[in-house]
């Protein structure tokens, strides 16, 4: 039984992993159906047409080179009308230090960059759901803090920013290893404690780190990357690189003490620094007007300039942290909470038989 359970558990693993495997692209419908020689399956497969329907002019209904050729600038066609700009405008931003003259009003984009978004944050939101499943499947050991729902801040910023910038978090930094340049496996394969994780198996969900693109890791302690944040900031301004460093927290960590010290100590150096308070409306449990006099985390910081950005359209992130100024963000998410509750009851009756039945049928009656 031993040896069965194990199985079982390996064959349920792998599963996962295959079915959940990341893509840059969409799986392609393979070449094999088509009726085309191996010349023609060769240079359908370079010009990357898989899955792309095409006609079959050839002898017995083959595909031939003048039918690729004709898909190939359908493809081309298609890819073309892809970059045609798109113009979106925005509403008024809510700033604090910033002249509203200075804040742009609208943001100038295309399909092909918007299906991409879409694409990495829809692969994004997937793999969290895996992971969650894998935890209540008791598959994960120690916590698992996920990060559905807010992955617009992810994509959203790395679209601003560059390899160059660092970035440093909290611990749902499950996602921000995988826009790092992780393969999507391997995070969950270290919160299977797997060798083929970052940390080896051994850091779990929290401990996300990949120096070689800038990022910094989850951190487990609450707020405790923020002072992180400010050191790299200063060594990009001892370095002169140019970069910028992403400080990311939650609204449950805006009143650590850490925090204003960080922000003191930036403001004093003028550091490339960017605070970015991930506002989901609760610290826990705890709703976030039970937790802070002030809401307005945008403001903190009476010297620091700051952005207000709700994140229901990634493109406003992408354009407000292009700004490149040290502003401090605050990112309003919606959360929409289910309760089902079930009750079990459960009745025992015992019912007492009559006296005259209890007699019946005795010894000597």
């Amino acid at each position: 039984m031993v040896g069965a359970t194990q199985g079982i558990m390996v064959a349920i693993r792998g599963a996962a992993a295959h079915m959940l495997r990341w893509r840059t692209r969409p799986r392609a419908m393979s070449t094999v159906a088509l009726k085309a020689s191996p010349t023609i399956h060769r240079l359908i497969r370079d010009h990357q047409l898989e899955g792309m329907a095409m006609a079959a002019t050839g002898p017995k209904g083959t595909v031939i080179r003048e039918d690729v050729e004709a898909a190939l600038a359908m493809k081309q066609e298609a890819d073309a009308a892809d970059l045609t700009p798109i113009t979106i405008e925005l509403n008024p931003m809510t700033t604090h230090l910033f002249e509203q003259s200075l804040m742009p009003t609208h943001a100038v984009t295309n399909k092909k960059e918007l299906v991409g978004y879409f694409t990495q944050m829809y692969a994004l939101r997937r793999m969290e759901i895996a992971a969650d499943v894998l935890y209540k499947s008791k598959l994960v050991k120690g916590f698992c803090h996920l990060y559905d729902g807010q992955e617009a801040i992810n994509i959203g910023i790395e679209a601003a920013a560059s390899r160059k910038d660092s970035v440093v978090t909290s611990y749902r930094d499950h996602t921000w290893q995988v826009t790092r340049g992780e393969p999507m496996k391997n995070v969950l394969g270290e919160l299977l404690g797997r060798y083929c994780g970052p940390a080896k198996g051994k850091g779990g969900s929290m401990h996300m780190y990949k120096r070689e693109n800038n990022f910094f890791g989850g951190n487990g302690i609450v707020g405790a990357q923020v002072p992180v944040g400010a050191g790299l900031a200063f060594a990009h301004k001892y370095k002169g690189d140019g970069g910028v460093c992403f400080t990311l927290y939650g609204d449950g960590a805006a009143n650590q003490g850490q925090i204003f010290e960080a922000a003191n100590m930036a403001a004093l150096q003028k550091l490339p620094l960017i605070f970015v308070c991930e506002n989901n409306q609760y610290g826990m449990g705890t709703a976030k007007g039970r937790g802070s006099a002030d809401t307005r985390y945008y403001a903190r910081g009476q010297y620091m300039p700051g952005i207000k950005v709700r994140v229901r359209v990634r493109v406003r992130v992408r354009v407000r942290v292009r700004v490149r100024v040290r502003v401090r963000v605050r990112v309003r998410v919606r959360v929409r909470v289910r309760v089902r509750v079930r009750v079990r009851v459960r009745v025992r009756v015992r019912v007492a038989r009559p006296v005259h039945a209890r007699h019946q049928g005795a010894p000597g009656a």
